[in-house]
């Protein structure tokens, strides 16, 4: 960023998305925990940050990053529940998401006469700018992509945003199944998961700070077949003010609750088991003895 200090003095700071701050710069990004200097050389500039997902720990964090005052800052927060959105969780057994997978799948989706194309992290810039250019503009109906295609994407009509493996937090899960929607009208964010997902990304995720206790929330997400899942999603950013009656049918949880399936439950609770085992074992096995506070935020979740 360029800009004569005269300029900064006459206006705002103002920092886009910025719970990346806190999810990035204790481990991946340490370099987001200089982002207090500006405090310090601006002391009488107002700073403004800004995001769609930030959990109060997440707050607090950011601002300390930011070196802000918190008797003085005013934190504008509204209900993390959106109503025109629809959520559904399946479990499958196959599938591994890979660059090579975005391109079968457009293959396939094309085959249905879609207009369809995959993005990807290793695909030419140019063609990538055509790609989103196209699906802006409505050109192209699917987007078949890794996560290289996610932040800053802000098209009003998508009506579908289909997950084919978990994410590695709810917090992520929300920012990027809430890309569906926009124009407020209905839309279904559907997340197809395996186990083989989990211990992928718990070796994605076995460095950073919360990463593992945050993995085992979504994994709890994906398995439960009562709670409401927008109930899930308020509780886990902080959003007190959710009711599970509010949700109106519009999670499958709360859809299947009229029909009492029996042993629903149990399953629930023998997955739970399962993947608490499994998640220890993981930890204990790849982890050293003085980064072992994740296991302990785990057993306490």
């Amino acid at each position: 960023m360029y800009v004569t200090p005269e300029k900064l003095a006459k206006t705002c700071i103002a920092i886009d998305e910025v719970h990346c701050a806190s999810q990035w710069g204790h481990d991946f990004r340490p370099d987001y925990k200089f982002l207090h200097v500006l405090k310090r050389q601006f002391s009488n500039v107002p700073i403004i940050g800004l995001t769609a997902t930030a959990t109060t720990e997440i707050i607090v964090d950011i601002e300390n990053m930011l070196g802000l005052n918190v008797d003085k800052c005013l934190v504008l927060r509204t209900s993390y529940n959106r109503e025109n959105l629809n959520y559904y969780v399946s479990l499958i057994w196959y599938l591994f998401v890979t660059i090579d997978y975005t391109e079968d799948v457009s293959s396939e989706l094309k085959n249905f006469g879609l207009k369809v194309a995959p993005y990807h992290a290793n695909l030419d810039f140019n063609y990538r700018s055509r790609v989103h250019s196209d699906w802006s503009q409505g050109r192209i109906q699917v987007i078949v992509a890794t996560v290289a295609f996610g932040m800053g994407i802000d098209k009003a009509d998508v009506r579908f945003v289909i997950h084919f493996s978990s994410s590695k937090s709810l917090e992520n899960y929300y920012q990027e199944s809430g890309r569906a929607g926009r124009d407020s009208n209905s839309a279904d964010c559907i997340l197809m998961w395996r186990f083989s997902d989990l211990f992928r990304l718990a070796s994605m995720v076995s460095s950073e700070r919360t990463g593992i206790a945050k993995l085992y929330e979504m994994v709890g997400y994906c398995i439960d077949p009562d709670m409401c899942r927008r109930f899930l999603i308020s509780k886990n950013l902080g959003d007190a003010s959710w009711s599970t009656d509010d949700c109106k049918n519009a999670c499958d949880n709360c859809q299947r609750k009229s029909t009492n399936k029996s042993g629903e439950s149990h399953i629930f609770k023998v997955n739970q088991m399962i993947i608490s085992v499994d998640l220890l074992n993981y930890c204990f096995t790849t982890r050293s003895k003085s980064n072992m506070a994740s296991v302990h935020e785990i057993t306490n979740c």
